[in-house]
């Protein structure tokens, strides 16, 4: 019984702490509720399941991995991935994330 609650995963499996390394927008999705209006997420889907595009810092890409957090590219401390509600949460509860925020769309600058 216990294994179901955790696998079906929400914001209240996450300690305080887990939750401080979500972006503002991102607690809002892990708590259930929408993104803001007019949010640059960057979402898709993945098997019928809406993913978000994510910044990650990390201390050890290799073990975050190895969490199973599928990440796209890493340079340095820095990875990005597209993750479920539930993959953002568990990357939360990973030691070796940092920090979890939404990437946001590509703006030409002006000049």
């Amino acid at each position: 019984m216990l294994m179901a609650a955790s696998a079906c995963g929400g914001a209240e499996t996450l300690s305080g702490e887990e939750m401080d390394k979500l972006s503002p927008a991102l607690q809002r999705i892990v708590q259930g509720d929408e993104p803001p209006p007019l949010s640059d997420l960057v979402t898709g889907t993945r098997d019928g399941t809406t993913v978000y595009a994510v910044i990650l810092r990390v201390s050890d890409a290799d073990a975050v991995r190895d969490a199973g957090i599928p990440l796209n590219s890493v340079q340095g401390s820095v990875a990005t991935a597209r993750l479920s509600v539930d993959q953002i949460r568990d990357a939360a509860r990973v030691p070796e994330v940092a920090r979890v925020e939404e990437s946001g769309r590509v703006r030409p600058m002006s000049s």
